[in-house]
């Protein structure tokens, strides 16, 4: 999803859901998102590329903990293995 596809997404679940919370849309500003100013779009669009720049920020941490966390794990197998190929070896001599 680029930020112009989440800033419509927002836009228009915004004004689905706002009746459902009490909150009454005015009509001369109530339109679809095609309708929405430019200066307003941008804005939004500008707003919704963020979010998505923190989003992405975060998931490259976690997806980061977990790859160091699998490496950490696949050293730790390799080193057993090497241990037993190694006991092995010396059982033989």
């Amino acid at each position: 999803m680029n930020a112009e596809q989440l800033a419509k997404l927002f836009h228009d679940t915004y004004e689905f859901l706002a009746p459902s919370f009490g909150y009454k849309i005015r009509e001369a500003s109530a339109r679809p998102w095609k309708g929405v100013s430019e200066q307003n779009r941008r804005l939004m669009v500008a707003v919704a590329e963020k979010i998505l720049l923190v989003l992405n920020e975060q998931l490259q941490a976690e997806l980061d903990k977990h790859k160091d966390a699998m490496a950490m794990k696949f050293m730790a197998e390799i080193c057993e293995a090497i241990k037993q190929i190694r006991a092995t070896v010396t059982d033989r001599k």
